[in-house]
């Protein structure tokens, strides 16, 4: 029989075996976090109706929950919350800059960080905007015409306006709209030659008749307009038409105007106050066009843009979905040149935005922190993230399908820049959350915080804590959120998240990632055929995005890189060297199209000794439209050179989603991956990543299963070394015993994970290997007393036959029930020999007493105690257990509260109290 181990029961019971002392620094890091490492939360400034006690107040209650910083968030007030008078402060104004004085001042005593948005609500962008600092867009609309025939438009019934065209992204203030181009060209035609200009065939009124020849053709109407998109949820002071993003100088102009207020009031440089200046994610809505955008294509791209206008450009939130129905070869020239303005958009932006933002921030002594990520389109999310101190992505809950919305993408991309730039911290505005706001659990957190941690993140910015005064009642102002409030029914013990986070942050911060192998993501073939839009980066192909994950599973770790980051690399040793990053492979993820510089890079990596992959074909073409052939025949003939060294190989890819593990585990073995350690049996649910430190290597195990347990056996190259669990719940560590062979045999429960770090110290108390009999165990509690404690109800009492769910209860006070249950039942026991007390996998929180002792808290998983000798006794034995609930079934009950109805609409009732066979089980121990 393997002999394994219940990590989650070893953390709170191990009085002695977790006590050994080190003045080593990272584990002093480990012990006791520093605020930088402790979770952060966006604090949204609700309309800036902010007051100084009251800031005061929430900062306290932040603290004490073991929260480290803040991230000052204006934003518009949102409806609802109790009738009272306050006062709102417009965006840097002398009222509120004093506000964010007092707020860094009283954040500095308590030890905590203040990072600041820049602006409010996203993008941003302000009312006291020149219209020559608006952005600007094009909207385009294809319709298909069939001659001979005429037809008659009034241009502004049929056009497309840029971006979106409904609420909060309208502006009723823009400028007009005007016509941009107006173009017709007929199918099958060979090149642009075929496009007819119709511009000065509109009359004064917008209207034009056109005269189809015989055939099909397609009409292109595009329209320009300034100051299309506004910005979402600004607050009073910053709300109104976005800044040009594309314009370095409209950028540093709106950041000057932030300087220039709070500086004076702060006192030296904005960072000598505050950590970070934030932006939030990209959401420009498919901002395509700049004043100087054609000079510079022509610059970049070596031709003339113009000829081509109607073609390139699509709806944002769509891309090209079109058929082209020209002559092949003029199809294939259109995608090209896509391509190259799709290349240059995100050239632009790079420089301009996220290059400005970063380089002014470190002007003004702050670190920048940055959302690369947005919505509808990828602004070349890799670089985004390379270029600033702290890239930070975003993990959503309630999202039903990850890869779709693409979070866990994002925080690849995120990781993987840190990885080239060599940041130290990458965050993630961490469990966002927009419809579930109150049926959020510490369970749900805990499985979604170890994702991060596991796809390369170690920083977790809450979205958020609501600015919201005790007058605002229940559940007060409340903007979005898990509702990260002193009013939850579940924050008294949010603070053991809040630890368990803080001590893995301050492992991952202070380590360096190890990275084995490195994805080429296909962009170039993605904005040939489809644009800037997200969806299609995600999905294309199929298996790219979930490589990662495979490679996890087998104790690789991977990263995804852009041509760039090739065309920078070097070779050391058989590995590919790029900026801070080393990869013993690289994987081309089905390539068709490739820049020669990439494809010459690859061959002369190739010949130091670089190990390259190529899935199903090698690439064949260059994307560009300028000077296609030459570079087509580049292309071609550094990937035939390539192919001729042993260490260049093609691989067809994984045939469905469910080989994609195998497909990574016979990849790993079959090139000769050193990954250091060996995980058997694989399991879709078990994910590993892997840092360094000094002599010290890391090695982080998550169970994403929230149902199973997992048995493995993990296997680590260095045998050298004394395998440590560090225990993120305590801060303790104790040596993790390892078999004859070397070999540590793991049961991680449902949800449980494990830091095992591997040192050259080998003294120290050992860990005691104790996991329960599944086959010996005692059902008790016949026989149950239940008092309830509603958080805003009367409390009442009930003595059930039997243990029952809540939420389909016929009385009312149980099925809207939120708050704590104290269940209390008495048993006889005429043996004593039980270790463990096990209330079964359960989502929300529980304490346990027995015969008044406490035997500790559970919050995830399954919730499985450890009793200690001495506890049970002879005779009869008293239980009590405290549950606690979420606010999910209470908020839907309360028909007249116009937040809650807002932020929860459930159909069914979410599933609460305790219903689980309540069982004494025996143990069995490793030898």
């Amino acid at each position: 029989m393997m002999k394994s181990i219940g990590i989650l029961l070893t953390v709170a019971f191990l009085s002695t075996s977790c006590n050994s002392e080190t003045s080593d620094d990272l584990y002093a890091l480990f012990k006791n976090p520093p605020p930088d490492a402790r979770p952060f939360v966006r604090w949204w400034w609700n309309g800036d109706c902010v007051e100084v006690d009251e800031l005061q107040r929430e900062l306290d209650v932040m603290k004490a929950a073991g929260i480290g910083g803040v991230e000052i968030n204006p934003i518009a007030k949102p409806e609802g919350g109790d009738d009272f008078d306050y006062n709102c402060y417009e965006w840097l104004s002398p009222e509120w800059n004093e506000r964010v004085k007092a707020t860094i001042n009283m954040a500095n005593e308590r030890d905590m960080i203040v990072d600041l948005i820049m602006g409010s609500g996203w993008p941003f962008g302000g009312e006291f905007l020149k219209e020559d600092q608006f952005l600007q867009g094009v909207g385009i609309r294809k319709l298909e015409l069939e001659g001979p025939r005429k037809y008659v438009f009034q241009l502004e019934e049929v056009w497309q306006l840029p971006g979106r065209n409904f609420g909060i992204y309208e502006n009723k203030w823009a400028p007009d709209p005007e016509l941009f181009f107006l173009q017709m060209i007929p199918h099958g035609a060979s090149g642009e030659t075929g496009l007819a200009d119709l511009m000065n065939d509109v009359d004064g009124n917008g209207k034009i008749e056109i005269s189809v020849p015989e055939g099909k053709h397609d009409l292109y109407i595009g329209t320009f307009q300034k100051a299309y998109r506004t910005v979402m949820h600004g607050a009073p002071g910053s709300k109104g038409p976005v800044v040009n993003h594309y314009s370095a100088k409209d950028v540093r102009a709106y950041m000057d105007r932030l300087a220039n207020a709070l500086e004076t009031v702060l006192g030296g440089k904005l960072g000598d106050h505050i950590r970070a200046l934030f932006c939030d994610s990209i959401e420009l809505s498919g901002a395509n066009i700049t004043d100087d955008f054609f000079e510079e294509f022509l610059k970049r791209r070596g031709y003339d843009l113009g000829p081509f206008l109607a073609l390139v450009y699509y709806h944002p939130y769509e891309g090209y979905t079109d058929t082209l129905h020209y002559e092949p070869g003029f199809n294939e020239d259109i995608r090209r040149i896509r391509y190259d303005f799709n290349k240059t958009l995100v050239e632009l932006f790079l420089e301009r935005f996220p290059q400005t933002f970063d380089q002014w921030a470190n002007e003004h002594g702050l670190q920048s922190r940055y959302q690369a990520y947005g919505m509808p389109w990828l602004m070349g999310i890799l670089d985004g993230y390379r270029l600033v101190d702290i890239p930070e992505s975003n993990n959503w809950l309630f999202s039903e399908n990850a890869k779709f919305h693409g979070y866990w993408i994002w925080n690849k991309y995120a990781s993987s820049a840190a990885h080239l730039s060599g940041a130290k911290i990458v965050s993630s505005e961490a469990m966002t959350n927009t419809t579930g706001v109150f049926r959020t659990t510490l369970n749900m957190i805990k499985k979604n915080d170890d994702f991060n941690f596991i796809s390369g993140i170690n920083h977790s910015v809450l979205h958020g804590y609501n600015y919201s005064p005790k007058e605002a009642g229940f559940p007060g102002w409340v903007r979005y959120g898990a509702y990260f409030s002193d009013q939850n029914s579940w924050w008294p013990y949010f603070h053991n998240w809040a630890e368990y986070n803080a001590r893995l942050s301050a492992v991952f911060q202070h380590s360096k990632p190890v990275v084995d192998v490195a994805i080429l993501t296909p962009e170039a073939d993605i904005w040939k055929q489809w644009g800037l839009v997200r969806i299609p980066f995600y999905w294309n192909p199929w298996y790219n995005h979930d490589l990662w994950e495979g490679f996890s599973r087998v104790g690789v770790t991977a990263d995804y890189i852009n041509e760039g980051v090739i065309q920078r690399a070097s070779a050391e040793n058989g590995k590919m060297k790029s900026e801070k990053a080393r990869y013993q492979l690289v994987i081309v993820s089905g390539a068709r199209s490739m820049e020669p510089e990439t494809a010459g890079a690859i061959k002369d990596l190739a010949e130091k000794g670089v190990k390259f992959l190529f899935v199903d074909h090698l690439p064949s073409e260059a994307p560009s439209y300028f000077e296609k052939e030459k570079n087509d025949q580049l292309v071609r003939e550094n990937m035939q050179a390539s192919l001729r060294f042993e260490n260049v190989s093609i691989i067809d890819a994984p045939k469905d989603a469910a080989t994609v593990t195998s497909w990574t585990g016979d990849v790993a073995r079959d090139m000769g991956l050193e990954t250091g350690v060996s995980v058997s049996p694989v399991n879709d649910k078990l994910y590993l990543s892997k840092y360094k430190s000094g002599d010290k290597e890391i090695f982080f195990f998550s169970n994403q299963d929230d149902q199973n347990s997992l048995d493995i056996a993990v296997t680590f190259s260095d045998q050298k070394k004394t395998a440590w669990c560090w225990d993120p719940h305590t801060g303790e560590r104790s040596i993790y015993p390892a078999g004859n062979r070397g070999e540590l045999n793991i049961r991680l429960q449902a949800l449980e994970s494990l830091l095992i770090v591997l040192e050259d110290d080998n003294q120290g108390e050992w860990l005691d290997l104790v996991y329960p009999d599944e086959n010996s165990f005692k059902s008790i509690g016949a026989e149950w007393t239940l008092d309830f404690i509603p958080v805003h109800e009367e409390p009442f009492e009930m003595q059930p036959e039997t243990l029952f769910e809540f939420g389909t209860h016929a009385d009312k006070r149980i099925s809207a029930f939120a708050g704590q249950v104290s269940y209390k039942t008495n048993f006889d026991l005429t043996g004593t020999d039980w270790d463990f007390l096990d209330l079964g996998i359960e989502k929300h929180v529980t304490e346990a007493k027995l015969n008044g002792q406490k035997l500790g808290v559970r919050w995830s998983g399954r919730h499985l105690f450890r009793i200690d000798r001495g506890i049970l006794k002879e005779g009869e034995n008293s239980l009590e257990i405290t549950y606690t609930t979420t606010l999910a079934n209470y908020t839907n009950s309360l028909s007249d509260n116009s937040v809650a109805k807002r932020w929860i609409n459930l159909q069914e009732p979410d599933p609460m109290g305790l219903i689980s066979e309540i069982r004494l089980m025996k143990s069995e121990r490793t030898d």
